[in-house]
């Protein structure tokens, strides 16, 4: 995969202590988490692991921008309310 020199991908489980501060969080001006859909899970435990990732990604640079993929539009609209997220969905 060919990325820009500043662009800089990451694929792992963050829940591993190693993960998330290789991945370089703590320099971005933009944290990008992709949802990673994995066989036998659901859209909702799928959308929480996103989640999650992208608590952790605010704790360690909380001046970062965060952008999360959730597979499901509900989700999307329950972080938004309890987190004041901005929030876009493209469907």
């Amino acid at each position: 995969m060919h990325l820009p020199r500043n662009v800089y991908y990451k694929k792992g489980d963050f829940g591993s202590k190693e993960i998330m501060p290789d991945a370089g969080i703590e320099k971005a001006s933009v944290v990008m988490v992709l949802a990673e859909k994995l066989l036998g899970y659901s859209g909702d435990s799928v959308d929480a692991r996103t989640a999650l990732a992208g608590v952790q990604a605010r704790e360690i640079n909380g001046n970062a921008f965060n952008i999360l993929e959730l597979l499901l539009r509900e989700n999307a609209k329950l972080l938004r309310s309890r987190n004041k997220l901005h929030i876009r969905s493209w469907e």
